[in-house]
């Protein structure tokens, strides 16, 4: 069996990225015996095709295809005839102009990986995702083509729009990549070696939510707790007004460490030292973040998103809450206060990941019905 992973976004992928799941699902699906390649968008550069190896002698093939971005879909018209000489296209997001295409050409071979679900945080971004859903959905795919969804949200979504062969198999961890990671000295960013802290990694923004991150550490100061926060990432400019102001008012200026970025290789030591991880977005598909503070057994507590629905069962590998400061802060302070509830929840978490979110685990959960596309296929011909 040949199958094609087709990446129809028009931007151009870093692949040294450590967890780029176009990557993982190649790996995965090549050591269980399935021959795997990859189309990436590749912008104004020749098409060409680039050798990434897997081990044991085996290898995929990279298509990097020339073409052009409108509005974020990549057109790359050499992929339809790269696409014949595979038994299965595996193409990412239903609204996508080059998913849409293959699948009107190529029925009979696809399977569709979504991760959006229905978002209202942001209006503009709803109407755009309103109009290419409608402009790439057609009822007759919706009935037939087969869809895992990274998320139960993305599948509850899908089936309200018409779709009918639906699977959440959700989104891996490769765990392999944190292997050898950077021991930091932390002190040079301000955090103390004996200092508490609760973490944050993400964009710092509006759709993220850190102002009620800082409303929770100002009721956990209120409460007596002397813990600090973590943030790592880069803030909007008037976002980051914004919480500085927070910061100010409250007093915080010594409880709150900004690191802009870092290095993949740093932040298992951050995930390590940290006390509790805290993901309050609005809207978020997966959050592979939420993946890497669960494998280095940091609880959780989230609020109610796309990863999250999919990764944990409240109070037994993490938390889930809604947006009440006060409900966050009873479960942070439980989780400060009694170390083995703490180390039990991240043990479950960890387990999580390991067993169930690696990309091996994911690419189990699709063979069955991979394999049902091409016998399929195979009873038409």
């Amino acid at each position: 069996m040949k199958l094609l992973i087709v990446r129809g976004y028009g931007n151009i992928m870093n692949i040294q990225n450590y967890n780029t799941q176009e990557l993982g699902l190649a790996k995965a699906f090549v050591s269980r015996g399935i021959d795997t390649d990859i189309v990436f968008y590749g912008g104004n550069q020749e098409t060409h095709i680039q050798k990434w190896s897997v081990g044991d002698g085996k290898d995929i093939h990279i298509h990097w295809l020339k073409g052009k971005e409108y509005f974020k879909h990549g057109v790359m018209p050499e992929v339809y005839a790269l696409a014949e000489n595979y038994d299965i296209l595996w193409l990412n997001e239903f609204n996508q102009y080059t998913s849409f295409e293959l699948t009107k050409k190529y029925p009979d071979k696809v399977c569709i990986y979504h991760g959006p679900y229905e978002q209202n945080y942001n209006l503009p971004r709803k109407i755009v995702n309103k109009i290419t859903s409608t402009l790439f959905f057609r009822k007759k795919f919706a009935e037939s083509v087969q869809v895992f969804s990274k998320s139960r949200l993305a599948e509850e979504y899908l089936r309200k729009i018409g779709f009918q062969k639906v699977k959440t198999i959700g989104v891996g961890l490769d765990s392999d990549r944190f292997d050898h990671y950077e021991d930091v000295d932390w002190s040079k960013f301000g955090i103390a070696e004996n200092d508490r802290y609760l973490l944050y990694v993400g964009t710092i923004d509006q759709r993220r939510n850190t102002l009620f991150l800082l409303d929770i550490l100002k009721k956990l100061h209120e409460r007596g707790s002397a813990v600090k926060l973590v943030l790592v990432g880069k803030a909007n400019t008037d976002y980051r007004t914004e919480c500085e102001k927070i910061i100010s008012e409250n007093h915080l200026q010594n409880a709150v460490i900004h690191i802009e970025s870092l290095n993949q290789n740093q932040l298992p030591s951050l995930y390590k030292k940290a006390e509790v991880f805290l993901f309050p977005t609005k809207y978020d598909i997966f959050g592979m973040v939420l993946m890497e503070a669960m494998l280095f057994e940091v609880p959780v507590v989230s609020s109610y998103n796309g990863g999250s629905s999919t990764l944990i069962t409240h109070q037994e590998n993490g938390f889930i809450c809604q947006e009440n400061a006060d409900e966050w802060v009873n479960i942070i302070e439980k989780l400060l206060q009694d170390k083995d509830y703490a180390d039990r929840i991240g043990k479950l978490a960890k387990n999580t990941i390991l067993e169930d979110f690696n990309w091996g685990a994911i690419a189990e959960k699709t063979f069955p019905l991979i394999k049902g596309v091409v016998d399929g296929k195979k009873s038409k011909n």
